[in-house]
């Protein structure tokens, strides 16, 4: 299932967004995502168990320990922890759901479905103007190749 730019705009409506997976790794795909969605006013909440901080920003442990409930989440983990996550922000009632790329395979994607949860399984940088190479190479092609949806 491709994401239908309905479902990416309503995506971004919620302000606040848990990011599971910040990574201290310089270029990272998650620390990009994290600098852009800041700089775009987001208020986002990096979850990672195994990082107190990175590069100075808080990390929560957990989805629990975040102040606030993000109306939305990020997933950028190796695939399988992804439904575990899933599941938790489930259980929290967080069902808008960013899986970036390689984060969720067939069986996740039904459950899913299963659930009601609205979610994407696309790449996050991909959706915005304001990103680098390579990303920026990649939206021009997606954008040319998936007119109309």
């Amino acid at each position: 299932m491709s994401a239908s730019r309905n479902q990416i705009q309503s995506f971004f409506q919620s302000r606040t967004i848990a990011l599971f997976g910040l990574s201290a790794r310089p270029k990272s795909v998650s620390l990009e995502i994290y600098d852009l969605l800041t700089k775009k006013g987001f208020q986002i909440f990096p979850v990672n168990p195994n990082s107190h901080t990175v590069r100075g920003v808080e990390c929560y442990a957990n989805l629990q320990s975040i102040p606030v409930k993000p109306e939305a989440a990020i997933i950028v983990t190796r695939p399988e922890i992804s439904k575990a996550i899933a599941q938790n922000c489930l259980d929290l009632g967080v069902r808008n759901l960013w899986f970036q790329l390689q984060t969720m395979d067939d069986s996740l994607k039904s459950w899913c479905d299963e659930k009601g949860i609205n979610w994407i399984n696309s790449c996050v940088l991909l959706h915005h103007g304001e990103t680098r190479f390579p990303h920026s190479v990649h939206r021009f092609f997606h954008n040319l190749f998936s007119k109309g949806r």
